[in-house]
């Protein structure tokens, strides 16, 4: 087989062994990723039968509507689960089915509790109450056990299957780095056994011709390219053999074997050459993938932002405007609970959709520094988990570009989190220098410890998110060191770059432009009353708050804008007396828009409004100049007390 053709034989065939262990590892990874949901699940609905207990236990007890009301909607809790829950093996389905009769059987004692207690069974005969109180007891105590040990089994086996699953993700990434080594092995045996020891024995072969010896033949060892080459000198020699006799003769072929030793070290330099080429080619593809790994810290942090702002900029704003129309109605209408239940859906929903945006993408990533944003990890923190962390940094101490402040941002979270779920203490000390151009970033604990040579273990199933920070800080040129031994707490430092020399800033995704759709305008110059500009890139969430004063004779609408940059323009036109500036907007947010306008135009009112409960955002825009900092799922009697300024509460 020639050489060429080898090399193209083995380079196809693993890669097809590698496509084919990479697409069985990504797809053991979804099962854990599964499982793992599954298990959360299982906890959650053993949790739920617990206090379905309590709850329980308390209503028996004390017969008052609040206990059975957390009763009824802890069971819808656990019922919600239970739909979550996609088994496919008999035994689990079994056990998934015991939980959903022990659930019926539960809600049906105590639907017949609740039916005895609005009879007036109490009151009629004292003894039998208390009998059937206490065989009602019972019986709801046998359902909740059974769904507690059902759901802690069904647990168990979730946990057993996620185990298993890893130890073949395990097997799959040995697989692969055996792949690589036969493949490199197969790469040199192929190169010193066939190529390089063939030219040395031609080379020899050669010398021994030159010599004068031209009974020597080369032996054929393969059929290849360095085969042919030898067939060739053998017939060489063959005809210098035959013109031996004749100077001319001799002299021509002394040329020709001149030409053929020309041609061999051609080719050994060809050779040479090819293989410095390939280690050329594979010095790039490392480098390429260092590039990947950091391009793909970069897209996940793209994909978190993207998510956040699609349930900012277009779910919140319509469930905020919706909520706003809603209550412009309700002023015209007479009470009507099914409204009020309307109002209170809607302000849940938009209070949802808030928290998940956030702990998608916090605000404080996009609007502040480097500092500010560690300092809003420590107190987020601190007040979700009850980890008192304290924050020691250099305010100048900032990264360089928008990629390392993220990375550095998520690191730290990942480090707490660490810390709150494994270490068991009660503080947390970070630590933000600068030293020699880089940022070192140290978090401190005074917990359990641990040993940190098991992360290097092969056989370690711990760790893994230690293990994704010290390997994405390596591919961004950085590294994470751990200083932690058993009983005497840890130190993470992690030194990075101040900048990425080939990393891309991260953008926010591109806003569609709204058009201009005013709700009601000043009718003209001469008319009196307050002269309100509303300021929001979302068209729905301006016609929502502009519907909301339509029937406010002492307010005018005079004007509106869809970012900062406009709100600046239009203020200088219409000289408004109030406006209600949103703060997330494009081109200028409204931080920077209040600042210039109150510089302009210091009689004017501004009303910061934001999709964000952050207290970060609500002092920048107090320092910039606005009056009141006001929720968009607040009340609209609150915002009109805002424009009216009467409101005493400016957060």
């Amino acid at each position: 087989m020639k050489i060429r053709t080898q090399s193209i034989v083995s380079m196809g065939l693993f890669g097809s062994i590698f496509v084919v262990a990479t697409a069985l590892l990504l797809v053991t990874n979804r099962q854990v990723e599964r499982i793992n949901k599954h298990i959360d699940i299982a906890n959650g609905i053993e949790r739920c039968a617990r206090e379905l207990g309590f709850l329980s236990n308390d209503y028996l007890l004390y017969h008052e509507s609040q206990q059975r009301a957390r009763w009824e909607r802890k069971f819808s809790s656990l019922s919600a689960d239970l739909s979550k829950l996609k088994i496919d093996s008999q035994e689990e389905q079994a056990l998934a089915e015991n939980i959903k009769v022990n659930q019926q059987r539960l809600n049906q004692v105590f639907a017949d509790v609740i039916s005895a207690l609005e009879s007036g069974f109490q009151t009629r005969d004292q003894g039998t109450y208390i009998a059937f109180l206490q065989v009602s007891w019972s019986r709801m105590e046998v359902q909740n056990q059974g769904m507690i040990f059902d759901a802690l089994r069904l647990a168990q086996m979730f946990r057993d299957q996620a185990d298993r699953l890893r130890e073949k993700r395990i097997v799959l990434l040995f697989a692969l780095a055996g792949i690589f080594g036969i493949y490199f092995f197969s790469n040199y045996l192929l190169t010193n056994q066939r190529i390089l020891k063939s030219i040395s024995y031609l080379q020899a072969g050669t010398k021994i011709i030159g010599s004068g010896n031209l009974d020597h033949v080369l032996t054929v060892k393969h059929k290849d390219e360095v085969g042919e080459l030898s067939d060739e000198f053998n017939r060489m020699t063959a005809r210098l053999k035959k013109i031996t006799a004749s100077r001319t003769e001799l002299e021509r072929e002394i040329v020709e074997r001149k030409r053929a030793e020309e041609a061999l070290l051609k080719l050994n330099e060809t050779l040479e050459q090819r293989v410095a080429e390939r280690t050329e080619l594979a010095e790039a593809r490392a480098k390429q993938l260092q590039t990947l790994a950091v391009e793909l810290i970069q897209a996940e942090e793209r994909e978190r932002q993207r998510f956040a702002y699609l349930l900012h900029d277009d779910l919140q704003q319509i469930l905020a405007s919706a909520r706003f129309q809603l209550q412009t109605a309700c002023r015209c209408l007479p009470p009507e609970p099914m409204l009020e239940n309307v109002d209170r859906l809607l302000s849940d929903s938009i209070e949802k959709s808030r928290r998940l945006s956030h702990e998608l993408s916090p605000a404080v990533l996009q609007h502040s520094g480097l500092v500010d944003s560690l300092r809003w990890v420590a107190q987020r923190t601190s007040e979700q988990f009850g980890l008192d962390v304290h924050l020691e940094s250099d305010a100048e101490k900032q990264a360089e570009n928008e990629s390392m402040k993220v990375f550095l941002f998520r690191c730290a979270q990942e480090l707490l989190f660490n810390i709150v779920k494994h270490a068991k203490a009660k503080s947390a000390r970070v630590e933000l220098s600068s030293s020699d151009g880089n940022l070192v970033l140290s978090v401190i604990d005074q917990g359990i410890g641990f040993n940190p040579e098991i992360l290097n273990s092969s056989i370690a199933k711990a760790g893994f998110g230690l293990l994704t920070i010290r390997e994405r800080a390596r591919y961004v040129g950085g590294n994470l060191s751990i200083e932690s031994s058993p009983g005497k707490g840890s130190r993470f430092t992690l030194t990075v770059p101040k900048s990425l020399p080939k990393a891309d800033e991260l953008q926010f995704p591109a806003v569609e432009k709204q058009s201009h759709m005013p709700a009601r305008r000043a009718g003209s110059a001469d008319l009196k009353g307050i002269r309100v500009m509303f300021t929001d890139d979302h068209k729905v969430m301006r016609q929502g708050l502009m519907s909301m004063i339509a029937d406010q004779p002492d307010i005018l609408v005079v004007g509106e804008a869809d970012n900062g940059r406009e709100a600046l323009e239009r203020a200088r036109q219409v000289k408004p007396d109030v406006i209600v500036m949103d703060v997330a907007m494009p081109e200028m947010d409204g931080v920077e828009a209040t600042r210039r306008i109150k510089d302009e135009f210091p009689k004017v009112r501004i009303i910061g409004l934001s999709m964000y409960e952050d207290e970060l955002l609500a002092e920048s825009m107090r320092q910039a100049g606005a009056e009141v900092f006001l929720n968009k799922s607040t009340s609209s009697a609150e915002l009109l007390k805002a424009i009216y300024g009467k409101t005493e509460n400016s957060n």
